[in-house]
This record gives structure tokens, sequence and C-alpha cells, in this order.
């Protein structure tokens, strides 16, 4: 028996998620034999929480030196993601996945400490950026950005039989002088455009490299808001791999 134990992390940190279950991106199968495709275990099968951040199940299933593939899909604030694991069974190992750092953070993580486009909300400085939300409010400023994630798309597989996935991610900004937003978009669209092989790491030591980001839109206006800010939409899809 093989216990399949998988971690998640934002910003670095353990942290829990909306579900985690094993199946892959097709809801085809959970776990399968690599050497003959044979479905083991069914597509959408619960994992076990254990421990904040960290999920298991036991596949009692699996026969020494047999080779495996499994998926762990999980959710997390509205997203899907899935990551495809590999292991040859020897009989009661545990095998450890890792869940990814939401592309959202990876991006706010260049954004804000390797690049000067944005800066981080507790500076209390111009063009803050926020992840996953744009509050509002006496204390917080006009000019500023957020991060969103948003859908992906996945290619198909690579050469290496892995699943080529790119991440939805989409940049706002709100600013009172319509000209500042929209130069700041434009100085955010320059900057993306020459990014390649860029490696972002936390303070935890993990660490993502942004391949390139790939532009889907065009500077959007979404006209005005309530408080008459303009604001503004830009939106890529994010090519990362974990290093």
């Amino acid at each position: 028996m093989a216990t399949l134990k998988f971690t998640t992390k934002i910003a670095g940190a353990l942290a829990d998620v909306t579900s985690v279950v094993l199946s892959d991106p097709t809801s085809t199968y959970a776990i399968q034999r690599t050497d003959t495709e044979v479905t083991i275990v069914a597509a959408n099968t619960a994992m076990t929480w254990v421990s904040t951040g960290t999920y298991e199940y036991d596949f009692d299933e699996d026969i020494n030196n047999v080779e495996y593939r499994f998926y762990v899909k999980w959710v997390y604030a509205g997203e899907t993601y899935h990551v495809e694991n590999i292991y040859t069974a020897t009989g009661g190992a545990t095998v450890v996945s890792e869940g990814r750092t939401m592309p959202s953070e990876i991006v706010w993580k260049y954004a804000v400490d390797i690049t000067d486009l944005f800066t981080n909300p507790s500076d209390d400085a111009v063009w803050p950026l926020f992840v996953g939300m744009m509050p509002d409010g006496n204390d917080v400023a006009n000019e500023c950005g957020a991060v969103y994630n948003t859908a992906g798309y996945v290619e198909g597989k690579n050469m290496r039989s892995e699943i080529d996935q790119h991440f939805g991610i989409q940049i706002r900004v709100r600013s009172f002088s319509e000209s500042d937003g929209y130069d700041q978009m434009v100085s955010v669209e320059k900057d993306f455009r020459d990014v390649h092989n860029q490696d972002v790491t936390f303070t935890s030591g993990e660490t993502w490299r942004i391949n390139n980001f790939y532009q889907t839109s065009p500077i959007i206006s979404l006209g005005v808001d309530d408080r008459r800010r303009f604001n503004f939409t830009l939106n890529y899809a994010l090519s990362m791999t974990s290093q």
C-alpha cells in the first residue's frame, strides 16, 4: 500500500484550499497504470484532510515495480488546477506531491519585488497592488492595481507526456486620471512583453519560473466606477514552472 500525500501552499505557506480530489483533467480516471493505461481508481475520488494544507489517500491496490500515474485536482478561489504525478510502487512508500502557489501571487511577487510597476500595500506607497480583490475606502489609495486568477487553458501534453497548462490572470488598475491609469497599463504591457524565464522566489525558498506572459486582450477600458475613477484591465495566459 502507498500513501499519496498532497500539500497545498499559498504564498509559500501551508494552507487549506476549497477541495482536493484525485482526477485527471478530463475526469476519466484518478489513478492508472502507465503500461496498460487501465484505470485503477475512479475519477473524483476524495483525498482525506490530515492537517493544514495536507491531504492523503491510501492506495492499497498498487503492485510492486509497476508504474502508476495519478492526478490531483484542487480548487482554490474559484479556480481549478491539476497536478500530474508518476511513481513506481515499492511497497508501503509515501508519495508526496505539492500544490502550486496561486499564479496571481506569483505575478504579484514579480510585479512588486522584481519590477517597479507596483508597490506592496503595506508600504503605503504609490500604485499598491492587491491580490484577488481591489479594496475601497478612505484608507485605500485611489490609484491602485489588483491581480486576479482567471480561466486558463490546457494545450495537451508535451513531449514528456506532461500536461501543458497556461494559467489565466488579469491585471486591473483604477485612477482618477484616465491618462495615468492608461499609462500604468502600458507600462505593464511593455514589461510583461519582455519577460522570459524569470525566477520568482518566496521567503520560504519556493521558486517559480515565469516562462512568459501571453497577452490575450488589449488594454480594455471599463469606464468609471461610482466614484468617477477610471478602470482598465489586461488579460494574460501565464506559462510557469516550479524550480
